[in-house]
């Protein structure tokens, strides 16, 4: 993943965006509205590159079946999530 994908990738993550809103909204001086929302976009930016960068190294240090029980295993994991959580409401 490119760097300029991660970063279009975090222009439209939504936390991303209410965290632009949410700090230009109490920034009282001009350079704070900018200056905080630069820092949160760095930051997911950053945080992007480094869980691709992670996952590609552990992509291929894995063997294709430790790859697919991973896979198994994280999906089940979701799938109970989801099914938890639509029991709650």
């Amino acid at each position: 993943m490119t760097g300029a994908r991660v970063g279009a990738g975090a222009l439209g993550n939504p936390l991303t965006i209410l965290g632009f809103a949410a700090l230009s909204a109490r920034a009282k001086a001009p350079a704070l509205s900018l200056g905080l929302p630069l820092g949160v976009f760095t930051g997911s930016t950053v945080w992007g590159l480094v869980v691709s960068g992670a996952a590609g190294v552990t992509g291929r240090a894995l063997s294709p079946r430790a790859l697919r029980v991973t896979g198994v295993v994280s999906g089940g994991i979701l799938l109970a999530l989801a099914v938890w959580t639509l029991t709650l409401t």
